[in-house]
């Protein structure tokens, strides 16, 4: 992936892991820098580094509290999931899932499973066998 000038990226960090930063330069030109790209970073501070060690990152997610559904995220990748997850514990508005996706086999067996759970609390197991 290419970076420009001006894009938003998610730079790997020892202490935060992923740290949000903006390209200053793509690293087109010719020396000891070649192929690095400079990056300025939140503290202020500028640091190198290569275009595979960067995520793009969303340019408006300052403006919202994150995403509700992680799958409205411009950028599916780990350090927009692990940003969103933060900014949601952060406001107390946590990602939570109560809906349960199966595809059709999953459905028919956990059909089957509750069936037979049932069968087992009412005490008609018995029954059923001497008809089989």
């Amino acid at each position: 992936m290419s970076f420009c000038m001006g894009d938003k990226v998610w730079v790997k960090d020892s202490l935060d892991a992923w740290i949000p930063a903006e390209v200053v330069d793509s690293g087109s030109g010719r020396g000891v820098n070649s192929g690095r790209i400079q990056l300025l970073i939140d503290s202020g501070k500028k640091v190198f580094a290569t275009a595979d060690e960067l995520f793009p990152r969303d340019a408006d997610e300052e403006e919202h509290g994150g995403v509700e559904d992680m799958t409205r995220l411009v950028f599916l990748n780990e350090p927009e999931v692990l940003y969103n997850l933060r900014r949601r514990y952060a406001l107390h508005d946590i990602y939570v899932s109560h809906r349960v996706k199966f595809n059709g086999t999953d459905y028919y067996f956990l059909w089957m499973f509750k069936i037979m759970s049932l069968v087992e609390s009412l005490g008609i197991w018995n029954k059923i066998e001497d008809v089989w």
